[in-house]
């Protein structure tokens, strides 16, 4: 069933279709037609792919390019030698624009909790499931990392729903019954599939290549945020409202078009 926004996209992207029918997804929700049209509308935090490599292209002209450039995590100890030049302009370019977004995101979840108030977790919960998500475990994972960020324990927020994004990547390679996801791990016995060979596999198949680059660069590295991967060896405690706004954009894209695990 087409049940939300992100579905729409996602089943659109996969099956090459011009078009998705909407039947009972409507009664009692008329205006998911205007969810669907708005949402399809708007631009991915990042920016376009295309676009963020043609400023790359456009830069590798620059005196700039011609030095070496030595990127540094959130520990403050170097990462990587930026020497593919465009990558680095493009994520440069990325972080100002997600960024933005970030800040426009924040400042929408604050004004909502400075009208209305913080609504109780539950409540959370089934409005994330009323939107679509048919896994209860998924939205209770982001309705309280909604929660954290509501009560502006954004430390929490990135904990809890760093983990549910990969989850939903994994539910989205077994609902699509590519073999994808049993296959990497029969290369791995005993180990889990990586984040980055996920996102591979769903860009193949149907994922957006502008959205998979603004994940890649919110979670993984060395180019980019690296969410994932600093929250997780401790070198980021707290990602500020910004980050934890974009965290919670980005795991609600997966976690509301993902089916049960």
């Amino acid at each position: 069933d087409i049940d939300t926004p992100e579905r729409a996209q996602f089943v659109l992207q996969h099956t090459g279709a011009d078009g998705v029918m909407i039947g009972r997804a409507a009664q009692g929700r008329p205006w998911i037609f205007r969810e669907i049209a708005y949402f399809l509308a708007t631009g991915v935090p990042s920016g376009d792919v295309d676009q963020l490599r043609r400023t790359g292209l456009e830069q590798r002209g620059t005196l700039a390019s011609l030095f070496a450039t030595t990127l540094f995590g959130a520990n403050g100890l170097p990462i990587v030698t930026a020497a593919d030049k465009q990558a680095h302009s493009m994520s440069q370019t990325a972080s100002m624009s997600a960024q933005y977004y970030g800040h426009m995101f924040a400042a929408g979840l604050d004004h909502i909790a400075e009208r209305f108030g913080v609504p109780p977790l539950e409540e959370i919960a089934d409005a994330i499931i009323e939107m679509g998500c048919r896994d209860p475990r998924l939205a209770q994972g982001l309705a309280l990392g909604f929660k954290h960020y509501f009560d502006r324990d954004y430390q929490s927020c990135a904990a809890v729903v760093i983990p549910k994004f990969e989850a939903s990547a994994r539910s989205l390679l077994r609902e699509l019954d590519e073999g994808i996801y049993r296959v990497q791990v029969g290369n791995d016995p005993g180990g889990y599939v990586g984040l980055y060979n996920l996102l591979s596999e769903l860009k193949e198949l149907a994922l957006d290549e502008s959205w998979a680059y603004f994940f890649e660069w919110l979670f993984l590295g060395p180019y980019g945020a690296n969410l994932r991967n600093d929250v997780a060896h401790g070198f980021v405690f707290d990602p500020g409202p910004v980050y934890a706004a974009l965290l919670l954009r980005a795991v609600s894209v997966l976690v509301l078009v993902a089916d049960i695990l």
